[in-house]
């Protein structure tokens, strides 16, 4: 099974990542005559990107630093405020805010990497927001007696998130939770919930993967679900928590995704060893800061991905309209409340330019006063929700989105 093997490759790989970790500290220790050479620089280099892809995976801290505002710098608060089998919600407010703020509800990726991926997002909106996060739960570590995860699941989640927000929150998604954002509001409009939210704002996201298709998109059409199923499923084994339960493996998505840019992923690595020879300390910081999160994965329940792969994928279910929850077709022509905004990157390799703006289509019933797409040039994936042209650029867009439907 191939999580009991990824298993065994991290316990044989554990020694390695102990070696060059220390030998490392060695190069960086002051007392160390050649700390300072350029060589030894990019020796040290080399030794951290062997001991970063060799050590041990564990969820990454949010570990979030005081926000600056108008020159006084305050805390960043961390709680628990609603628990679930597959998720905890948590909440992130600054002490002592100067000021009420909006509520926004961030929906994380359930793709492979933690929440903590979208730890910029978070920070950034902390300067003008309440922020909630759903904080996904590696399905390694949920036990079987909890049941199984579907995209249904996920809705149901998410509803559940709306009915303890109460009606004054704003939602966001980045990437893969677009599609059941989309469903949870839709089925809030159609229940006429009050708890339907302010603003939806779509990052990145798959509405209709057809529209200049990915190599991601390509790659899920090119296999059968069969093979999917056969390939992209394992069962934890008997000592570990979630012992029983049926998983995508964390590293054979990661895996996937490293295939299909392994020519960037070195030249990556050999540009952080370049600029470790030539001490650009700001971009061994972003290196180092970018492959300790995209190299931190967690496993999913093998329902919930094989059903995304099958809907949202494959047979493209929400641009015909025809997604279905637990059997009966969504109506998107009763999200008329909530405000629409889709962001995209030019440069998106994961969800191509058109695919997130397909929602203002498939939502025809939204005033045009409440609609806004943001198309920015010369950004990439990861770009959209982390980086300096998402903080200034981007954000910004957002920040004014959410303010102007905020009382309206």
């Amino acid at each position: 099974m191939y999580c009991y093997q990824r298993d065994k490759a991290r316990a044989v790989l554990k020694p390695l990542h102990i070696v060059t970790k220390q030998l490392n500290q060695l190069f960086l220790d002051e007392a160390f005559p050649f700390k300072s050479f350029p060589t030894s620089r990019a020796v040290s280099a080399a030794l951290d990107i062997m001991a970063r892809w060799s050590k041990p995976n564990k969820k990454p801290e949010y570990a979030m630093p005081p926000v600056e505002i108008d020159s006084r710098r305050y805390v960043v608060e961390e709680k628990t405020v609603l628990e679930k089998p597959f998720c905890h919600l948590k909440k992130f407010e600054i002490e002592n805010a100067p000021r009420q703020k909006p509520n926004i509800l961030v929906v994380a990726p359930m793709s492979g990497h933690y929440a903590t991926l979208v730890r910029d997002t978070i920070y950034t909106l902390l300067r003008d927001h309440v922020v909630y996060v759903t904080d996904w739960i590696s399905a390694y570590n949920v036990e079987k007696s909890e049941g199984s995860f579907c995209l249904d699941s996920y809705v149901d989640y998410l509803v559940d998130f709306h009915d303890y927000l109460g009606s004054d929150v704003h939602v966001l998604a980045v990437c893969q939770p677009c599609v059941p954002v989309m469903m949870a509001t839709a089925l809030l409009a159609k229940q006429g919930s009050n708890n339907q939210p302010k603003s939806m704002i779509l990052m990145g996201g798959p509405i209709d993967s057809r529209i200049n298709p990915t190599e991601v998109n390509k790659m899920t059409q090119r296999f059968s679900l069969e093979w999917f199923e056969k390939n992209m499923v394992s069962e934890i084994p008997a000592y570990a928590l979630g012992a029983g339960r049926r998983v995508t493996p964390g590293n054979l998505i990661l895996a996937g995704f490293i295939s299909m840019n392994l020519e960037g992923h070195i030249k990556k690595h050999g540009q952080y060893v370049f600029d470790a020879f030539v001490n650009k300390i700001k971009n061994l910081k972003a290196h180092r800061e970018f492959y300790d999160e995209y190299l931190s994965v967690m496993d999913l329940p093998a329902e919930y991905f094989i059903q995304t792969v099958d809907k949202v994928f494959q047979r493209h279910l929400l641009p015909k309209g025809m997604m279905d929850y637990r059997g009966s077709v969504i109506d998107f022509g009763a999200i008329q409340k909530t405000a629409l905004m889709t962001v995209e990157g030019e440069n998106d390799d994961i969800a191509g330019i058109g695919q997130t703006y397909a929602a203002h289509e498939i939502c025809s019933k939204i005033p045009e006063t409440k609609r806004k797409h943001f198309l920015r040039l010369d950004v990439g994936h990861y770009g959209i929700f982390s980086g300096s042209r998402w903080r200034h650029d981007i954000y910004p867009q957002i920040r004014d989105f959410i303010a102007y439907h905020e009382n309206i």
